[in-house]
């Protein structure tokens, strides 16, 4: 069983220098049993006196919005500026490594200033744009190597989401299988409400919970309640026509602080959630198959009728997987802060 541990809100890294010299160093940790200052503290500590206390931490707005802790164990607000000296004579700076500390928490950023996770999008496709055939087998386009990093990817991110259509037709697990990893939430999008209780999403063992994301109309169903029998948790937002607004799902994660979400299909979801530009990055798996044109596509229709009007990606980088090719890229504007940088997940 894969364990599902809580993640801290952000990702601080602190040092301690004396006269250039590296004398205490800390992190905080998952869960976070102890603060990255503590940790500091913990090292072969130099005299508090003339010690330098260096900061790393992405803000959560414009500045950082927390305390800088200093080896002394006292307290001192961050000034605009990034630096002040404390009463007990430590310098404090911050700000350091900002765009490092940013790319590895642009999720809690962009929860933060947005409100909702980063979204990525993963598909695993054949050569000529397919996902599965059309019949619907997907087993398997991509090789194992490109599978194992999928499940690498499900360990970092705090949930997973699909549509009903990929579960009745795989029937998935949705769970991270390596040593040590951890089950993401598993969230199903399903308009309708059409998902059978006994799919295994809804009856395998995993701490991590599953939830089956459906309209308001379904909220006191008979189906909802032989869900919730199942340890499944109903989700009911508003929707038109079994159509679920995106937007509005990752808005009411960020609430529950949600940072990351990957979504791993269909094609007609990832369609959606291009539509509603809430795809912050693209994970495009390439297997060396062709499955032609009756296969089912790996993004449905998104209504553009000019390619001046088409969905642009930047940041590219390709990276061969033994005979797969892994495509990543960010979509919008270069001057989006939380996206233009390299991120895991």
């Amino acid at each position: 069983m894969q364990r599902h541990s809580k993640r801290s809100e952000s990702i601080l890294g602190v040092a301690v220098t004396l006269a250039a010299v590296l004398h205490g160093e800390g992190c905080t940790s998952t869960p976070p049993e102890s603060t990255a200052e503590a940790q500091a503290r913990h090292e072969p500590a130099p005299p508090a006196r003339d010690s330098r206390f260096v900061e790393y931490r992405a803000p959560a707005g414009d500045r950082p919005t927390t305390l800088a802790t200093t080896v002394d164990g006292r307290s001192a607000a961050i000034l605009p500026n990034g630096r002040f000296v404390t009463p007990a004579g430590v310098e404090v700076s911050v700000g350091l490594c900002r765009a490092e500390a940013e790319a590895i928490n642009a999720g809690f950023i962009l929860r933060v200033r947005a409100g909702r996770p980063l979204v990525t999008l993963k598909l695993a496709t054949s050569l000529d744009g397919r996902i599965a055939t059309a019949s619907g087998d997907s087993h398997w386009i991509s090789g194992d190597l490109s599978r194992r990093l999928v499940h690498e990817m499900r360990n970092r991110v705090d949930a997973i989401l699909v549509g009903a259509e990929t579960v009745r037709l795989d029937d998935p697990q949705l769970t991270c299988r390596i040593r040590g990893g951890r089950d993401p939430v598993r969230l199903i999008l399903d308009g309708k409400l059409s998902i059978r209780p006994d799919a295994r999403v809804c009856t395998q063992s995993s701490i991590a919970k599953t939830v089956v994301v459906t309209t308001e109309e379904h909220s006191r169903s008979q189906k909802r309640k032989v869900l919730e029998k199942h340890g499944v948790e109903v989700l009911c937002l508003p929707g038109e026509q079994g159509r679920i607004g995106l937007l509005s799902l990752f808005q009411a994660l960020g609430r529950r602080g949600f940072k990351s979400v990957m979504i791993e299909g269909g094609g007609q979801v990832a369609a959606a959630a291009l539509r509603e530009k809430v795809v912050d990055k693209v994970y495009f798996f390439y297997g060396p198959k062709l499955l032609g044109g009756e296969g089912r596509p790996m993004v449905g229709p998104l209504d553009i009728n000019r390619v001046a009007a088409s969905l642009k990606l930047h940041t590219i980088e390709l990276h061969k997987l033994r005979d797969d090719i892994l495509v990543t890229g960010y979509i919008g504007g270069k001057e989006n802060n939380h996206v233009n940088r390299r991120s895991p997940c």
